[in-house]
């Protein structure tokens, strides 16, 4: 099973929505890609899909890159289950009758990311680099490196990205 054990909510969004009192406890987690990502505490979230109101406790991260994501968590003790390939999930109601949820794939813009200066990194090592792309000014980008490239000896991961003018 893949995805999120766990289920988290970025802090700026959690600001946008009524909620309860968050409990403060700091700690680093380290994402698929080895990208740290930094919780400051947890919170009790109720979760509306339709009619259904199901809950969850979240962990609260300064640098998700999405506002919520439902872990497997919430899957689970939900009896969720999801259906890629048909774009839907269901989700039991409280006389557990399912719910059919339609889904749809968020819109891929896709920018070419070139690095300012050339560079030669060590084996073994790893860098920030300054790029330019044509995105002016945005946060949470996600950097997919070109097919091409995946193919060589050369580890290039998939990287969370701010951008500044």
């Amino acid at each position: 099973m893949g995805g999120s054990a766990i289920s988290i909510i970025r802090l700026d969004f959690l600001k946008t929505i009524h909620h309860n009192n968050l409990i403060y406890q700091t700690r680093t987690c380290q994402t698929a890609n080895s990208t740290p990502l930094t919780i400051i505490g947890h919170i009790k979230l109720e979760i509306k899909i339709k009619a259904v109101s199901t809950y969850v406790i979240a962990h609260v991260a300064t640098n998700l890159i999405t506002s919520i994501l439902l872990g497997n968590d919430w899957i689970n003790s939900n009896h969720v289950h999801l259906f890629g390939d048909q774009n839907q999930l269901t989700i039991p109601d409280q006389h557990g009758q399912l719910n059919i949820i339609l889904y749809v794939e968020p819109t891929c813009i896709n920018y070419p990311a070139l690095l300012v200066h050339e560079i030669t990194i060590p084996p073994y090592s790893q860098a920030l680099v300054d790029i330019t792309c044509k995105v002016n000014d945005a946060n949470d980008l996600i950097f997919e490196p070109y097919e091409h490239h995946i193919s060589k000896f050369i580890f290039i991961p998939h990287t969370l990205l701010n951008t500044n003018k």
